[in-house]
């Protein structure tokens, strides 16, 4: 029974962070999870679309928008994203660095390019 037990305990992955993006935009979770030093999985969905940002220690090092982009470019999409859910759950990330960002300079840059499509 106890060994049953550790299995399952092992393959539930708890959830750490849940919300609408309609309150908490994705730019704020990603500033949490990188002042708080965070690893895991971040899902997030709307409409028909969905994305998955793996964050190591805060940062950002891998994401994809489902049948989209990869890396940097996966964030400055889903960063227009304003409605729809996200859910953040703890779990080892062993994703090599596709981005090349850190967490800060991707949303500085993701800032610059709507400075300049709003000119």
């Amino acid at each position: 029974m106890e060994a049953q037990r550790t299995r399952r305990s092992r393959r539930e992955v708890p959830t750490a962070l849940t919300g609408a993006l309609s309150h908490f935009g994705l730019a704020t979770v990603l500033t949490v999870l990188e002042m708080e030093r965070r690893t895991g999985v971040l899902e997030l969905r709307a409409a028909e679309q969905a994305a998955r940002i793996s964050l190591r220690e805060g940062q950002v090092v891998h994401a994809e928008v489902r049948g989209g982009p990869r890396g940097a470019d996966a964030i400055f999409q889903v960063l227009g994203w304003v409605d729809g859910g996200f859910i953040f759950k703890v779990a080892d990330v062993s994703a090599a660095n596709d981005v090349g960002l850190t967490t800060s300079m991707l949303l500085l840059e993701a800032a610059r390019r709507a400075d300049e499509l709003a000119a």
